[in-house]
């Protein structure tokens, strides 16, 4: 997303769909590396290193463009990721009040 420079409309997508948007300092990338992440987790860990510090205790899930990155930041954070997809369907319906 920030290679194409569609961040900026991604973020103010996010903004009308979620409470809270954490972006955290210092992680630019999952790690897992396509599927590597499989078979070496070592590098999703490693990537992910500063990702525990920088999420509220209040942030009980995320949201990712790419599904491997998915998994790899579920199995880090212990907090459910998942396609920015299901935010957006989830908050385009009229009885929408997601909470954890």
């Amino acid at each position: 997303m920030r290679r194409s420079a569609s961040d900026a409309k991604l973020r103010r997508l996010l903004q009308a769909c979620a409470q809270e948007i954490v972006e955290p300092a210092g992680v630019h990338c999952c790690g897992f590396g396509g599927d590597r992440g499989f078979a070496v987790p070592e590098l999703n860990a490693h990537a992910l290193r500063k990702i525990h510090a920088a999420l509220p205790a209040t942030c009980c899930e995320g949201v990712s463009t790419n599904r491997t990155c998915e998994i790899g930041l579920t199995a880090e954070t212990g907090r459910p990721y998942r396609s920015v997809a299901y935010l957006l369907e989830e908050c385009s319906r009229q009885e929408s009040a997601s909470t954890c």
